[in-house]
C-alpha cells in the first residue's frame, strides 16, 4: 500500500475526474486494464460485455472524508468449454470482492485494530475521519488473511498463558532464534502440542519449564528434539524446595533472629520491646492457636483413614490448604506482612527528629502538615510504633533504630547468595542449628552449578542430594537430568517466552469481553 498516490493502484485504474461535494471529496475512476482473467478456467478476455458503478469508502485527506466512484466492468469468456459466459473484472489492488472499502483503507483499519482492539481502535478511527464501529473493526480483522508462520523453526520456546488462572490454560510457542511467537494454542493438552510439534518436524531445540506435560508432549511429538529446562524455572524451584525444609527450623530462625534484635538494642524501651506483649500480638496468638487446632484435626482425620477431599469438606478447608500444609511436613507459621504507608515519604525527617529525642507525636504532625502531608495524627503514631517500638519518652537519650527481623524468604535468598562468614545473621543462624548450614550448603551448590554453567559438577551434586533431605526433589530432576544438563550447556532458555506471555495478557485485557481465541491468536501474531 503507497500512501502517497492518490490513485489506489495505478496498474488497475486511473483518474476520471475528481469532484468537491458538500463535506466530502468524490473521486472518480475507472478500469484500465486491456483484458481480465476469467476466475472458473483462467482464460484471458477483452471483450467487455458491459460497465456499471460501485461507490467505495477511502482513506481520509486531512480529515474530510472520500469516496471512490468507480467504473468497473464485466467480460465475456471466449473459451468453449467454459461453464461461465460472463464474469467480473478483478481488482485487488483497488477493492476486494463485495467489499465497499478501498484495500488501503481497510488495511489502515486492520492495524488499528491489531494495535488497539476495537472499541480504542473505533475511536481512534473516528479522530482519524475512518468512521468505523468497534464490531465493524473486528469484522474486518477477522476477513484478514492469517499471518505467515514459519514452517521450519529450529529452536523453539513453549509456555502455557491464562484464560482464567487456575481454570483455563493455553499454550504459547515461539522461535528463540527469530525473537517472534509463531503460534498460539487453545490448550496446553499433551496431544494438542504434541500434534504441532509433529506438523513441524523442523524442531530441533526445545526450551521449556519443568511442567511434565510439556515433557511428555516433546517426547511425543519430537522424540528428536532436545529439551532444555529454564534456569529461571530451576532456581525457583530450588528456592521451594529449600524453603519448605526450613518450615520445620521456622522456630530456630525466629529465635536466632530476636536474640541479635535484643542484642543490638542497649537502651531501656529496646528491652520494654523485647518483652513486651501487645493485643495486636495476643489476637495473633490466638488465630496460631486456632490453625494449629485445625492442622491437628488434618492429621487426625487423616490417620483415621479419611482422604484429604473428605477431610477438606469436615474442616471447612479448601483442598489444596490442605495439601499445601500436608507438603510442608510440619505445621505452617504465617508470614508476616508488611504494608506501604503515606508516612513512608517523610520517613528520614521523621527518624531525624526522633533520633534527636522528640516524642510529641502531635509537634511531630504539625511539622509533617507544613511539609505537605495530609494524614492523621494516629497515622503517624502508628508509623512511629511500627518503626521504633514505644513512643514514650526516654531519658537515657534517643532511642537507637530498631531492627527488622528478616523475613523467611528472604532468608532464602541470603542462604544461596551471601557469604556465610560475612553475613552476620547466617553465620550465628548456622552456629546454632547445623542442619540449617548443610542444607543451605547442598542448595547453594545447585546455584552456584546452575550460575556458572559447571556441568562436571552436576552428576556428583544430584547424587549426594539423593542421600540428604533433598532426595525427593533431587529425584525429580534425575527425571529430567538431560533437560537440566542441556540447559547447562546450551544457551536457550524461556525469558523471551515469559516476556511474550506478559504481552499476550495486555492484549487480552485490552479485548476483555470480545477476546475469542480466533481474534486473540490473529493480534499475537501480527504484533509480533
Amino acid at each position: 500500500m503507497n500512501r502517497a498516490n492518490l490513485i489506489p493502484d495505478k496498474a488497475e485504474v486511473e483518474l476520471v475526474c475528481l469532484r468537491q461535494k458538500a463535506g466530502s471529496i468524490e473521486v472518480e475512476l475507472r478500469a484500465c486494464q486491456t483484458f481480465s482473467v476469467c476466475p472458473s478456467c483462467a482464460g484471458r478476455s477483452s471483450r467487455v460485455h458491459s460497465r456499471y458503478r460501485r461507490r467505495i469508502a477511502d482513506l481520509p485527506w486531512e480529515g474530510v472524508p472520500v469516496e471512490i466512484l468507480l467504473q468497473a466492468r464485466k467480460f465475456f469468456c471466449d473459451q468453449e468449454r467454459c461453464s461461465r459466459r460472463i464474469f467480473t473484472e478483478k481488482l485487488p489492488g483497488t477493492v476486494e470482492r463485495y467489499s465497499r472499502r478501498s484495500r488501503r483503507s481497510s488495511e489502515a483499519l486492520s492495524a488499528i485494530t491489531m494495535s488497539l482492539g476495537g472499541r480504542a481502535g473505533a475511536r481512534l478511527a473516528r479522530k482519524l475521519g475512518l468512521l468505523a464501529s468497534g464490531p465493524t473493526l473486528l469484522r474486518v480483522l477477522r476477513m484478514q488473511s492469517r499471518p505467515s508462520i514459519s514452517s521450519t523453526p529450529r529452536v523453539v520456546g513453549i509456555d502455557e498463558w491464562a484464560w482464567k488462572k487456575g481454570h483455563r490454560y493455553g499454550t504459547i510457542l515461539c522461535d528463540l532464534e527469530q525473537r517472534r511467537v509463531i503460534d498460539l494454542l487453545p490448550n496446553r493438552s499433551t496431544e494438542t502440542v504434541a500434534a504441532w510439534l509433529r506438523r513441524h518436524p523442523s524442531v530441533e531445540v526445545v526450551s521449556r519449564d519443568r511442567a511434565s506435560a510439556f515433557a511428555d508432549a516433546i517426547a511425543k511429538g519430537a522424540p528428536k528434539a532436545v529439551q532444555v529446562a529454564d534456569r529461571w524455572h530451576l532456581l525457583n524451584n530450588l528456592l521451594e524446595t529449600l524453603m519448605r525444609s526450613l518450615e520445620r527450623h521456622r522456630h530456630t530462625m525466629s529465635e536466632v533472629a530476636m536474640q541479635m534484635i535484643c542484642k543490638s538494642h542497649a537502651t531501656s524501651i529496646a528491652e520494654e520491646q523485647c518483652a513486651a506483649s501487645t493485643v495486636a500480638a495476643e489476637r495473633t496468638l490466638l488465630k496460631r492457636e486456632h490453625r494449629l487446632k485445625v492442622y491437628q484435626d488434618i492429621l487426625g482425620l487423616l490417620d483415621a483413614g479419611t482422604s484429604q477431599s473428605e477431610a477438606s469438606r469436615q474442616l471447612g478447608v479448601s483442598l489444596r490448604t490442605v495439601q499445601r500444609w500436608l507438603s510442608y511436613g510440619v505445621f505452617p507459621e504465617r508470614r508476616r506482612r508488611v504494608f506501604p504507608s503515606i508516612v513512608d515519604a517523610y520517613g528520614p525527617h521523621l527518624e531525624k527528629r526522633y533520633g534527636e529525642g522528640y516524642r510529641n507525636i502531635m509537634l511531630l504532625w504539625e511539622e509533617l502538615k507544613e511539609r505537605g502531608f495530609e494524614g492523621k495524627s494516629l497515622t503517624v503514631r502508628r508509623w512511629l510504633r511500627h518503626r521504633f517500638g514505644s513512643t514514650k519518652k526516654n531519658r537515657a537519650g534517643p532511642v537507637t533504630k530498631r531492627l527488622k527481623p528478616i523475613g523467611h524468604q528472604r532468608i532464602g535468598w541470603l542462604m544461596l547468595n551471601a557469604d556465610p562468614l560475612k553475613h552476620r545473621y547466617l553465620k550465628a543462624l548456622y552456629e546454632a542449628s547445623p542442619e540449617i548450614g548443610e542444607l543451605a550448603q547442598t542448595a547453594r551448590g545447585l546455584f552456584e552449578i546452575i550460575r556458572k554453567r559447571d556441568v562436571a559438577a552436576w552428576p556428583a551434586w544430584l547424587g549426594a542430594a539423593e542421600r540428604s533431605p533433598y532426595a525427593r526433589f533431587a529425584r525429580n530432576l534425575r527425571r529430567d537430568q538431560a533437560a537440566v544438563a542441556a540447559a547447562l550447556q546450551l544457551p536457550w532458555s524461556n525469558g523471551m517466552v515469559e516476556g511474550q506471555v506478559h504481552r499476550l495478557k495486555l492484549l487480552k485485557r485490552q479485548m476483555y469481553g470480545r477476546a475469542g481465541f480466533d481474534l486473540l491468536r490473529l493480534r499475537v501474531l501480527h504484533s509480533a
